[in-house]
Formats: C-alpha cells, structure tokens, sequence
C-alpha cells in the first residue's frame, strides 16, 4: 500500500518511515516515492528512493526529510552501503547530489538558510543558499 501525500510546504521537515510513500511535491512539480524496503536489527527503517520514477543510489532512512527553498532540494539521512550512514542534499532539478561527511541528526531551514545538527559529535553545519546553489553549478 502507498500512502499519497501533497506537499505545499518547503520549511519544515516530514517523517517518512515503515511504509510507502508517494510525495508529490507541489511547488516543483516532482513526485517523490520512498519505498520500504526493510530495517536494521537497530534503528530506523531503510527505503528506495525515485524521483519521477528515476530510482537513486543507494538507501534513504525512514525519519526527517526537507525540501527546502521552493522544494528544489531533497535533504534526509542517506546511506551508499549498508550501513554507513550520512545525510545529503540532492538538487532536484538534475540529480546532482552532495554527501556531508558525517550523519546529522536533525536540519532545519531558516529564512536563507539550513542549519544542521550532530548531537552524536556536537558538531553544527550552516550552509546559505548561496553556497548550496555554487555546489550544485
């Protein structure tokens, strides 16, 4: 069963977890499936993740997902293999992506920007949207 959701908002995160999901994503006209696939022996829930139908490398976790500044990025907790996790920001437009280093548990937009948090290592990461905009040209 696929849980169906419009989306209008480009601020807040979402949680998607345990099922699946199809996003459409109102401001960038994009749909958005986030498909089950299974869960660790600790933690959250593993999916595959399409973007109109193009299936992404890789594994996206059930928890928080952004779409910030007029839904044109994907932000959520990602992983290559299983189970190095990290979080990145896909560019919606064409794919383009960017792995952060490490994993963060919580992000957040605001105003012109995003505001990442590790709590695990205490480490903050403020990227402006001018400087996301120069990573995905």
């Amino acid at each position: 069963m696929m849980k169906k959701i419009d989306l209008e908002d480009d601020v807040h995160t979402h949680w998607f977890g345990m099922n699946n999901y199809e996003i459409n994503l109102a401001l960038i006209n994009k749909i958005i499936k986030i498909i089950y696939v299974s869960e660790p022996p600790f933690g959250d829930s593993y999916h595959k993740l399409y973007i109109d139908d193009i299936e992404f490398i890789g594994f996206v976790w059930g928890c928080d997902f952004l779409f910030p500044f007029h839904q044109q990025y994907i932000i959520c907790s990602w992983m290559k293999e299983l189970y190095d996790r990290k979080t990145i920001i896909i560019n919606l437009k064409d794919l383009n992506y960017d792995v952060l280093p490490i994993h963060y548990e919580t992000f957040r937009s605001h105003k012109n920007r995003l505001e990442f948090n590790s709590k695990l290592t205490g480490k903050i990461k403020i990227v402006d949207l001018n400087d996301l905009r120069k990573r995905f040209n």
